[in-house]
């Protein structure tokens, strides 16, 4: 199943059992292209929905422009909808 990703999404990147890592969508290049923030702060796996801001407010640890399925199939849950930290950009 294919979903729909847009600017300002958060999603959570399963690392293990416990953490998760917090990523954003930034921005879409062409048609399946998406531009990911991945940010600093890991966060627990059981809440990872409740510390987005603290994740975004941790720093930019990777900015790159994406082809990756794992948001479009799910296997990157979007938790979140957040304005784009200006972090992002600089």
């Amino acid at each position: 199943m294919q979903l729909a990703a847009s600017t300002g999404e958060v999603f959570a990147i399963p690392l293990d059992m416990e953490g998760s890592g917090i990523g954003q969508i930034t921005g879409a290049y062409g048609v399946a292209n998406l531009y990911l923030a991945i940010y600093n702060q890991f966060v627990s796996a059981a809440s990872a929905s409740v510390d987005v801001d603290a994740s975004l407010e941790s720093g930019v640890a990777l900015a790159r422009l994406s082809m990756d399925a794992r948001i479009h199939s799910g296997d990157w849950k979007v938790i979140a909808r957040r304005e784009i930290p200006s972090s992002v950009w600089k």
